[in-house]
């Protein structure tokens, strides 16, 4: 088997049953070397029996089945989302093996397209990931050797803006003004950086107030990013609201109950369009409108707890670990708010520097 080129044109060329194949495939000799390799992986698989070669509405809707079985429905539903876009942009029936020669130009047309018009570069990527992701789900699955998008790249993107916090001051002031539950879910936003859906779905069965811990834990109707459990202390003043609040609660979620059983609380408290969600998200707003704060969101709660740790000299591990982060680059986003912090680790050096060389003395002049 081998590639070769004429003129401007890369040819692959294989033998198989004593019959010689030679076929024109790409003026690029990389993606003419991947044609090669995924068809001779689709005729050992024809060989063995095993099905070969698919098109890439197949290929989508096995992989929605295994989107939607393993994933979140959030993910499923974005996935789907982005699927539906396929077809203006490549023909569905294509054998997946036969993408390779045009699916970069293509998206890279696609970029550009979608830019002029007036798409954000976020939105354009993540549709680039989804694409990605399944051709790499196609490549375990063993229906092609390489993933025919390796080497894309996506769409250059400003540094992420330092995340808005409020300060102590502002904290007040959005304290007085909220009232009731909403007042006590602030607390507990502040003093534990929960997500909004972490705090919505939280449960007096997560709460240990022997140990004065908060468990962040899956259970049937929820689970949370990256499926990550962790635990947080309690503060003092959180305990004392948590106390409070317990005293009122009329349901097994630790704030916002309805009348209704757990499943349709889980619909309730979805965070895209829950009833209680968006009527939380909205009533916050509101104090924040009255109160003349712009910029604020129910996340900038938990930026608040992660900016004010670092200022109070937490190191930025530690709180990775409190806020659930994955990744401590994703908790770096605070550490412009600590430069003593570097000040100190360059303080820890310690040289004992050499003595200074001996001068010679001028000598007396006879």
């Amino acid at each position: 088997m081998s590639i070769y080129k004429r003129g401007d044109i890369w040819y692959i060329y294989y033998v198989r049953n004593g019959k010689r194949i030679r076929r024109a495939v790409s003026t690029d000799k990389r993606i003419a070397e991947q044609i090669l390799r995924n068809e001779l992986v689709n005729l050992d698989r024809k060989m063995a029996g095993i099905p070969c070669d698919i098109s890439l509405r197949e290929l989508v809707e096995e992989y929605l089945k295994y989107s939607k079985a393993n994933k979140k429905e959030k993910s499923y539903l974005r996935d789907k989302q982005h699927f539906a876009h396929l077809p203006d942009l490549i023909d569905m029936n294509l054998k997946i093996s036969q993408l390779s020669s045009t699916i970069q130009k293509q998206m890279d047309d696609y970029k550009t397209s979608k830019l002029s018009q007036g798409a954000s570069p976020f939105t354009v990527n993540g549709f680039i990931m989804t694409l990605k992701a399944l051709f790499s789900k196609a490549v375990k699955w063993n229906y092609l050797v390489a993933n025919p998008l390796n080497g894309l790249e996506k769409v250059k993107t400003m540094r992420t803006p330092r995340p808005r916090f409020l300060s102590s001051e502002e904290i007040e002031r959005v304290l007085d003004a909220c009232k009731g539950e909403l007042h006590n879910a602030v607390i507990m936003f502040i003093y534990t950086g929960l997500r909004t859906a972490e705090l919505l779905y939280l449960e007096w069965d997560d709460i240990d107030f022997s140990r004065n811990l908060i468990k962040i834990q899956g259970k049937d109707i929820w689970s949370p990013k990256d499926y990550e459990c962790r635990d947080i202390p309690i503060h003092p003043c959180l305990k004392e609201t948590l106390l409070q609040q317990k005293q009122t609660a009329n349901g097994s979620f630790v704030f916002f109950n309805s009348s209704g059983s757990r499943e349709l609380d889980k619909k309730l408290r979805n965070t895209t369009n829950g009833i209680i969600y968006v009527g939380l998200y909205k009533k916050f707003k509101r104090r924040l409108a009255r109160l003349g704060i712009k910029d604020v969101c129910l996340h900038t709660l938990r930026h608040t707890f992660g900016s004010h740790c670092v200022m109070a000299g937490i190191d930025l591990p530690t709180i990775a670990k409190l806020m659930g982060h994955a990744d401590i680059k994703t908790t770096m986003i605070y550490a412009h708010l600590s430069p003593q912090h570097i000040k100190n680790a360059i303080n820890k050096l310690h040289f004992d520097p050499p003595p200074p060389p001996a001068t010679d003395l001028p000598q007396d002049a006879a």
